[in-house]
């Protein structure tokens, strides 16, 4: 026992008390029996194998879990040296940017008492810059991921006391500077008001010295985008894709904006968007010139051309924007096609119009497209074009599904006006498109986005066959270059319109004919073989059995002229005369036989009453009714010339004699064939 431990022992046992004789004799009795029974155990001379057994079996025991210690200890001494060696560039790193960091809280400190005592802007401005030069946004950055590498919890508790303190110095500089900025752009004239237009023009320099430099400065207290997009709770945060300095400048604007068309104020009128389309579009008028002139250059030095002072092509505006542009679209789709004028021509009172019969619908779906292009038109980015260029090859597609389903709910009569009106506002429609493709606007933007789509199907394709891509795609851009006119931007829309007006006018000319049709029926069987010869030519009638049939004929080619633009009754008229021909020819002329007066009587009734009715339309109606005018003049042959006729028909084999005789009688329309026929259905000639 050393000689610090017997101190320690009789300092335990008397304290201060030494002159207690008694407890010494005690203590000396109690050691002088510890010292018997250690000597009795230690003693060889005293064997007792049952303490022997057991002190070597405990020896063993710790000599072994003496060696498993020092095999761990081992181990772990090399792992801790490995990992040591790996953490060692990151601690002192780390070590380097906590020392950082507290200088930057002791800055901040600095600052605080900079701003509670409300010292001049020039102080503020400078203790700004050295706390924005050590970079508060990239020390968060390195300690989040420091912390995700090391798993310690005081980084962890570092990071969240870095983001509020960044946060909160962030809501300070963004008031201080804030209200410094808006004075700043106030005495530039911003926002612009009628009154002052003539002022904003006469701008100090000392204004827009102090305006770039607090431009700058918000531009670097702005939140960064990895911050803000990790957030839960977003309302409290700018949004990022506009600049804080910029979204300052259009607060103004934004709450003269509510003032007027938000609130209970008389220009908040839904009906009439023009009042707040036009507000718009002259403040963007008045205010381009000086974000074009004195931001714009500030964002280009500062090299932030990803933004732009004119705000709309950014990914989240434009996005709004577009979808703003579609839904409204589609809401006034539905009022248009509602309305009890939709399909009422649009400019009837003006005559050199009212002939194409435009529907004030189609006028106004028009219309809304050429006022989407005056706004995108202006985008300088051509993809953001593309995007508005394929919105409104949409809302094409999605009004010419609308008109499909009116019409099939327009045809419970023979000839609706809603159905006309539908049919001209697809004419109309589609003459404007066509109009568009040859626009130089629609023409470049087409040919933009054919080269970009070769190019994006030629780089989908296997990189294996990179050198005939390569040629390929020189190929691809060069037709694209040579034949830009070969299709045009609404080419497919075109034809899918044109498709649906002609199913339209077949569909309105079968039902004008089953009209026709039923009331042809007494015409159909009138005794043609028996009809005496007239007395008089010069007195003769028309049949009364052809009354009905006429009479429909008529009335509804007057009808469809009232409604229908010129050149879709132009096609419909022609297509109701070829029908007519065919079917009077198939089941009046084939299917009878002729006396002379009977022949007579129907080649009056078709000459003078028939081809006059569509003679109210062309000089030349009987052209259009060819089988019908040339079956006419072989059932009135004299019996001399049809007897030869036939015979030269049927005997003579060379085919140009047949056709020189049929041409001499003015016959051109029926083959040989078809004359036999007809020469046989003459009753009043022995053939």
């Amino acid at each position: 026992m050393s000689s610090v431990e017997v101190a320690e022992f009789f300092n335990s046992e008397f304290g201060g008390d030494l002159s207690n004789l008694n407890k010494l004799q005690e203590v000396i009795d109690r050691l002088s029996n510890y010292e018997e029974e250690l000597e009795r155990e230690v003693n060889p001379r005293n064997f007792d194998p049952e303490n022997v057994l057991s002190f070597n079996k405990n020896a063993e025991n710790a000599l072994e879990e003496i060696k498993e210690l020092t095999e761990k200890f081992e181990k772990t001494q090399t792992c801790i040296k490995s990992e040591l060696e790996t953490i060692k560039p990151t601690y002192s790193h780390f070590s380097a940017k906590i020392k950082e960091y507290k200088e930057i809280e002791s800055l901040y400190c600095y600052l605080q008492w900079i701003l509670t005592i409300e010292k001049q802007n020039s102080a503020m401005e400078e203790a700004l810059q050295i706390s924005l030069n050590y970079n508060i946004i990239d020390i968060y950055t390195i300690f989040k991921s420091s912390w995700e590498k090391l798993r310690l919890s005081e980084c962890k508790n570092l990071v969240s006391y870095v983001t509020k303190t960044m946060v909160y110095w962030h809501d300070v500089l963004k008031e201080k500077f804030g209200s410094e900025f808006q004075k700043a752009f106030g005495n530039l004239h911003w926002p612009v008001s009628s009154t002052k237009l003539t002022a904003s023009h006469n701008q100090s320099g000392d204004a827009l010295v102090k305006f770039n430099q607090l431009f700058l400065l918000l531009c670097k207290v702005a939140l960064p985008d990895n911050y803000i997009k990790t957030q839960d709770i977003k309302e409290s945060v700018e949004d990022s894709s506009l600049l804080l300095p910029l979204q300052l400048m259009l607060q103004p604007l934004q709450k003269r904006f509510a003032y007027h068309f938000m609130g209970k104020k008389p220009t908040n009128r839904l009906d009439k968007p023009e009042w707040y389309l036009t507000q718009i579009l002259g403040w963007i008028s008045d205010h381009s010139p000086f974000l074009e002139k004195t931001v714009e250059p500030i964002l280009q030095k500062e090299k932030l051309s990803t933004y732009s002072a004119r705000i709309l092509s950014s990914d989240p505006c434009f996005s709004r924007w577009r979808s703003l542009e579609h839904q409204s679209a589609l809401e006034k789709m539905d009022k248009f096609l509602s309305l009890e004028t939709a399909w009422k021509s649009r400019y009837q009172e003006e005559s050199d119009l009212d002939d194409m019969h435009v529907p004030e619908s189609a006028e106004l779906f028009v219309t809304l497209l050429l006022t989407m292009t005056e706004r995108y038109s202006n985008i300088a980015d051509k993809d953001r074009q593309i995007s508005f260029l394929d919105l409104q090859l949409e809302l094409l597609d999605d009004f010419r599904l609308r008109l499909h389903q009116l019409a099939q709910c327009q045809m419970q009569e023979t000839i609706q006006f809603s159905y006309c009106g539908i049919m001209n506002a697809i004419h109309y429609v589609t003459n404007v498109l066509e109009e568009w493709n040859n626009l130089p606007f629609f023409l470049h933007l087409y040919s933009y986005k054919r080269r970009k789509n070769a190019c994006e199907s030629l780089l989908r394709e296997s990189e294996k066959l990179l050198p005939t891509l390569r040629r390929k795609e020189s190929k691809s851009l060069e037709e694209a270059e040579e034949d830009p006119l070969e299709n045009s931007v609404f080419d497919e829309a075109i034809g899918l319109f044109e498709h649906m007006q002609q199913d339209l006018l077949m569909t309105l000319c079968e039902r004008v004919l089953l009209d026709i049709k039923a009331k042809s029926r007494p015409y159909r069987k009138e005794k043609w073989f028996c009809m005496p010869v007239p007395e008089d030519k010069k007195l003769m009638e028309l049949s009364l059995a052809a009354y009905p049939m006429l009479e429909i004929v008529n009335s509804n080619l007057h009808s469809l002229q009232e409604m229908l633009a010129k050149p879709l009754f132009t096609r419909i008229w022609q297509q109701i005369a070829k029908e007519l021909n065919m079917y009077i020819y198939e089941e009046v002329i084939l299917q009878n036989n002729f006396s002379k007066g009977g022949a007579l009587q129907f080649s009056f009734d078709m000459s003078r009453n028939l081809f006059p009715i569509f003679g109210s339309y062309t000089v030349k109606p009987e052209n259009y009714f060819k089988l019908i005018r040339d079956s006419c003049v072989l059932l009135n042959l004299s019996s001399a010339p049809a007897m030869l006729l036939r015979e030269t028909l049927k005997h003579q084999e060379n085919v140009e004699t047949k056709s020189s005789a049929l041409e001499e009688l003015g016959v051109y329309s029926l083959s040989p064939s078809q004359v036999l026929v007809i020469l046989s259905q003459r009753n009043h000639t022995n053939l």
